[in-house]
């Protein structure tokens, strides 16, 4: 959870303690060191009110920015030792000295830690958040400690446009790391031609997919991360199904066991999400396209059906492909009533929601947060309701905290250092590159030696 620390000296003691016992539950901070010359509080900030409170005691209490003297992510910062260890080195080494580096990511506290490695380095750092996800009170710390923020979190595509213009009109950017090729494509689109650039280095699978299509059109290298083997393997195949499978059984509050559930596409995460369902006693069947992938679900024990075929009798479906309107308006008219439909890709483009709401003759809240009922006629006439969990988004970065921190140590650590290799590197024109194998091999050990493994 994030906090801040702030010492006083001897004589505001009193008053500090005083005013946070009025305005603040006790488990919301506390006293964790004092000396002759001073005494230190966290107050811990577990929403924008405990984040208020402390900027009213600054005010009432006349404390300085000097007083306020570390603001931190302590237990996330802790459970990423990969990514910590490189802030040190890059600490040392200066990397990103005299660079302006623009992240275009979700901001969570993990994508915090990535922004606090970067500017360890030196960089001059600029954050667009991508649309409909982040954590307010990491975008609030993040600009209490003068990161420079373009955007709020959970704007909307037209907001996040605005500010991607802006940031690029006012910075010279060296570098991007984006999650989703939104500034890349932004580039391309308005057909912008950054002077001093270096390269960007792409995250996910349906970035990298978009930046494929893009080739002949990039005006710079892109790494992609959202390839690299040991990003399928850590976070794709394991801790990112884990975050989807628990999401879906908190949003929607239902038990999974008994459950028909449909997943379309069997990629690494489709897989992982496949087999974790049906340890938790979901009939699952699959829907794929890729012959070696089907073939791989047959022998995995999986049934593998035509989307026209699984959609009418799925109690809930889940798209993982990282490709567009995967589950067309079409399907979706011959849907169960009452099938909950997720999306574990990045984007919020594999199930058809402009078509759905175009067909929707009503649309509802529910009591549960991040669902929706869709009310529709099928091709009878006949009315059905589709639930729809964070309006396509993917459901762990929507609703939940995305992909467990200690997992995801991996995937920010490949993209901060494919970030240094692309800076320390001449050797790239534009294109689409892999990341080299001795940067995949540093982060593996870097991780083994975190949890005790001496090679």
């Amino acid at each position: 959870m994030p906090y801040v620390k702030f010492q006083v000296s001897r004589d505001k003691e009193d008053k500090v303690i005083s005013f946070l016992r009025s305005k603040l539950h006790s488990t919301e901070y506390e006293k964790f060191f004092a000396d002759p010359k001073g005494v230190g509080f966290k107050v811990y900030l577990d929403s924008i009110r405990s984040l208020s409170k402390v900027r009213k005691m600054r005010k009432e209490l006349g404390l300085s920015e000097n007083d306020l003297w570390d603001w931190a992510f302590d237990l996330t910062l802790d459970s990423m030792p990969v990514l910590k260890r490189l802030a040190e080195e890059y600490k040392s080494s200066r990397p990103f000295k005299g660079l302006t580096l623009m992240v275009n990511t979700h901001l969570k506290e993990n994508t915090a830690v990535l922004c606090y490695a970067l500017k360890e380095g030196g960089a001059d750092l600029v954050v667009v958040p991508v649309p409909y996800s982040g954590d307010e009170i990491v975008y609030e710390v993040l600009m209490e400690n003068g990161y420079d923020i373009y955007g709020e979190p959970r704007m909307n595509y037209e907001e996040m446009q605005s500010a991607i213009k802006e940031a690029i009109d006012e910075n010279d950017v060296n570098v991007i790391l984006e999650d989703g090729l939104w500034i890349t494509r932004y580039i391309v689109e308005q057909d912008i031609k950054l002077k001093n650039i270096i390269g960007s280095v792409e995250q996910t699978k349906a970035g990298i997919n978009l930046a494929t299509e893009l080739r002949d059109k990039l005006g710079y290298p892109i790494i992609t991360v959202g390839n690299a083997e040991l990003k399928e393997s850590v976070e794709s195949g394991l801790a990112t199904p884990e975050a989807i499978v628990k999401m879906i059984i908190q949003a929607a509050n239902w038990s999974l066991a008994g459950k028909r559930v449909t997943i379309v596409g069997y990629g690494v995460v489709g897989k992982g999400i496949a087999k974790i369902m049906r340890d938790h006693g979901a009939r699952v069947r699959i829907v794929e396209k890729d012959l070696k992938r089907v073939l791989g679900a047959i022998l995995d024990g999986f049934e593998v059906l035509e989307l026209e075929s699984a959609i009418v009798d799925s109690d809930i479906l889940v798209t993982a492909t990282g490709r567009p309107k995967v589950v067309p308006v079409e399907a979706l008219k011959l849907a169960k009533n009452g099938i909950l439909l997720v999306n574990a890709g990045s984007k919020d483009y594999e199930i058809d929601m402009e078509g759905l709401r175009e067909i929707a003759f009503a649309e509802r809240l529910t009591a549960r947060e991040g669902i929706k009922k869709y009310s529709i006629r099928d091709g009878k006439g006949n009315e059905k309701v589709l639930l729809v969990a964070a309006d396509g988004f993917p459901i762990n970065l929507a609703l939940g905290e995305g992909t467990p921190s200690d997992a995801i140590d991996i995937t920010l650590s490949l993209m901060a250092e494919a970030a240094r290799h692309l800076v320390e590197s001449e050797n790239y024109s534009a294109g689409l590159y892999g990341v080299p194998e001795d940067i995949q091999e540093k982060i593996v050990k870097y991780k083994l030696e975190s949890l005790g493994y001496v090679l």
